[in-house]
């Protein structure tokens, strides 16, 4: 831009992130006008500022505080109310939102479709929701599939898998995801996950796993095949950390070959390494690192607890405390040097 040339405010808008600084020693210089530095700085001190995240929290929050509040208000007047007008009320309201997400429902793509409203998001959880009290609660009160109680999950589970793709809908993608741990029986919310899973019993070790395995499968599948690729990282972030949590899991019991599953745990390592590097993903990336440590971690302290006697512990414990002082360190440093070797490709997600 030379000097006497007007900057267009277009162009300011372009750069989400302008350097004031930059443009003033280019003014200094003589490169550009007085009138253009001027409307730059205009531009940049009178930016708006997005609060787009901050609404869909607060009306996710409202989805949630709603169906509570209507949960915990049929509690307390289920004499009163009666089954047969609650369920009916549910349904009603079941209905009534799928009737509009469907009216408003932009046309399937395997791509990324975009909401045609702003409460169109949310009206579909809210349905999604309903839905599944709907089934639940038929269940319990008039046992709708008798003793099928894998049936009584597997539907409302496939029924909200359906629901994701049909109307492109992340939350509603892990509402469904949880729904497949239940009905193989593996709890994968936040709180449950080490609370009610018994890593303790092969069987469902084996079961977690597999389920592990699944949704990773299924993300590459999406990000690959271009089914939902948006959908990928959903699958992952479960697969990821169900598989790191079960084998760290199984390491911690101790039992005959414990050490098999570190091996396990270290291929698992090998291939999220693979798949941050491939996808530009530090957040996969700060998760191999985290649970790699941990886990190498764990056998430092196992073969120390074994091999160093009770009565000896001063001077190897010291030793240990140093250990974990200079790794952590090494650790924060080597995640560092991971963030600017990906942010060079500007492909951070």
């Amino acid at each position: 831009m030379l000097k006497g040339e007007p900057l267009p405010l277009a162009r300011c808008n372009q750069n989400p992130r302008m350097d004031l600084e930059q443009f003033r020693r280019h003014f200094e210089a003589g490169l550009i006008s007085e009138e253009s530095l001027k409307k730059v700085t205009l531009a940049e001190t009178n930016r708006h500022f997005s609060v787009h995240w901050e609404l869909r929290t607060l009306l996710y929050l409202g989805v949630v505080l709603l169906t509570t509040g209507l949960g915990i208000l049929i509690y307390k007047n289920i004499d009163s109310i009666g089954h047969e007008a609650i369920i009916t009320a549910i349904a009603v309201g079941c209905a009534a939102c799928f009737y509009y997400t469907v009216k408003r429902k932009p046309a399937f793509a395997w791509s990324k479709v975009q909401s045609p409203d702003t409460f169109y998001d949310y009206i579909v959880l809210l349905a999604c929701t309903l839905l599944v009290t709907l089934a639940g609660y038929l269940q319990f009160r008039y046992t709708l599939f008798g003793t099928h109680y894998g049936l009584a999950l597997f539907l409302p589970m496939a029924a909200l898998f359906v629901c994701a793709y049909t109307f492109d809908h992340l939350g509603i993608l892990s509402m469904a995801i949880t729904g497949l741990g239940a009905w193989v029986g593996v709890a994968l919310t936040p709180l449950d996950i080490l609370r009610n899973n018994a890593f303790d019993n092969p069987v469902f070790l084996f079961k977690a796993i597999a389920l592990a395995v699944l949704l990773v499968l299924l993300g590459r599948v999406s990000g690959t095949k271009q089914w939902k690729p948006h959908f990928a990282f959903t699958y992952e972030h479960f697969g990821i950390h169900l598989f790191f949590i079960a084998t760290y899991a199984e390491m911690i019991l101790e039992r005959p070959g414990h050490y098999a599953w570190f091996l396990l745990l270290a291929a698992g390592a090998v291939y999220v390494y693979w798949l941050s590097m491939r996808s530009h993903s530090f957040y996969f990336l700060t998760l191999m690192a985290l649970y790699s440590y941990l886990a190498v971690s764990t056998i430092i302290m196992q073969v120390w607890d074994q091999y160093v006697p009770k009565g000896e512990w001063v001077g190897p414990l010291s030793l240990l405390f140093m250990y974990f002082i200079v790794t952590a360190i090494l650790l924060i440093l080597l995640l560092v040097r991971w963030h600017k070797k990906l942010k060079q490709d500007d492909r951070i997600p």
